[in-house]
């Protein structure tokens, strides 16, 4: 399994998550910086992004602000449902 990490100390706003999420994704620049773009990404990947198996850690989430946590969550949700309702290997773990 591919793993890559986002450091959440030097990736602080929505904009540089989602940037360097969708670089490691293997995603087009044409690519959208929202939830629903990362749904068709992870669990379609006939868009050319990076197929699956591979996991996301994000570290250093003690650093991370209120909103920071609330993005982290809800991409964490959205893998745990890409998981489950498309059978796709992808994981997202958060480490302090």
């Amino acid at each position: 399994m591919t793993v890559f990490e986002i450091d959440l100390e030097t990736h602080r706003t929505r904009e540089e998550i989602f940037g360097k999420l969708l670089q490691h994704i293997s995603a087009p620049v044409w690519h959208g910086k929202n939830l629903d773009a990362l749904w068709e990404s992870v669990a379609y990947t006939e868009n050319g992004t990076l197929a699956p198996p591979y996991s996301i850690h994000f570290t250093n989430v003690k650093s991370a602000n209120a909103e920071t946590l609330k993005l982290i969550s809800q991409i964490s949700l959205l893998f745990s449902e890409a998981k489950a309702e498309q059978q796709v290997d992808v994981t997202c773990i958060c480490i302090e």
